[in-house]
């Protein structure tokens, strides 16, 4: 399968998209990063959406494996109303934990496709595996210093402890 890369805002946003898309065989997959902030995530959903149609061609979305859940879900959802078939999760490699990320994905029901543990999109791309991605971030859990003592709750919570008592 082939892959081509075109950065939204170095390319023209949807215009510039709607213009390359169609030149691309059948069977390459066109991969557009959009670069939304959290804000702008409706409107290039929209956006991208309107091209996909006039292309006839599937949408899949790319997000950071460091993003945080919630910011996860809401791009999903956003996406989920133009009919996004699959998800390609990137930056593995930069994630400090995949916990929130993997549980934010398993309720959106969106199948990860493709992982990246690199900068380099496509060359870095891998199919995705369930077990290998469930290991990482089993490793990353167990790697992280997320002890906490007693007198780090004793500081931040014996006041109110105090209060209720």
């Amino acid at each position: 399968m082939g892959w081509v890369c075109y950065p939204w805002g170095q390319r023209g946003g949807a215009a510039g998209l709607r213009g390359r898309v169609p030149a691309h065989l059948p069977g390459e997959t066109v991969i557009a990063g959009i670069g939304a902030t959290h804000s702008e995530l409706p409107a290039r959903a929209s956006q991208l959406d309107r091209v996909a149609r006039a292309a006839g061609v599937e949408v899949w979305l790319t997000l950071s494996a460091g993003a945080q859940a919630g910011v996860i879900g809401d791009a999903v959802r956003a996406f989920a109303a133009f009919g996004t078939r699959a998800l390609l999760l990137t930056r593995l490699d930069e994630a400090v934990s995949l916990g929130g990320t993997l549980s934010a994905l398993a309720t959106t029901g969106l199948p990860v496709a493709y992982v990246s543990s690199g900068q380099r999109i496509p060359e870095d791309l891998a199919p995705a595996r369930a077990h290998q991605l469930v290991a990482r971030a089993v490793y990353l859990a167990r790697s992280a210093d997320t002890s906490v003592g007693e007198e780090l709750l004793v500081r931040r919570f014996g006041g109110v402890a105090h209060a209720l008592g």
